[in-house]
């Protein structure tokens, strides 16, 4: 079971992230497919373990992406273009590692 939030910066359309919705990955991917991309819009996922994570949109075509990690008081992060954001979105629904398409770095808080 995966939940989803997100915000889009243009419309106003939001999940609340303290509340996200239980979603299918063809939902997700619509979603993310008519967020807007200007810088502040951003869509998440939390898993079955109840790991985020999280797209930031820097500005078009470009995200920051952010796995929380609290544990360590940290994020690991990579930047990345909106076709390598829907295969991660993919990796999470198919539990997935997703070392084939970014390496990330940990940044703490």
């Amino acid at each position: 079971m995966v939940r989803v939030f997100y915000y889009d910066e243009e419309t106003g359309d939001t999940i609340d992230s303290l509340q996200p919705e239980v979603c299918s990955k063809q939902k997700a991917l619509s979603l993310f497919n008519v967020l807007t991309e200007i810088s502040g819009s951003f869509f998440g996922l939390v898993n079955k373990d109840n790991r985020t994570l999280q797209f930031i949109c820097e500005n078009e075509d470009e995200w920051r992406v952010e796995i929380p990690i609290p544990e360590k008081n940290g994020i690991l992060f990579c930047y990345a273009q909106t076709e390598i954001c829907k295969k991660l979105i993919k990796c999470v629904y198919e539990n997935l590692p997703f070392t084939n398409y970014v390496q990330m770095d940990f940044e703490r808080f």
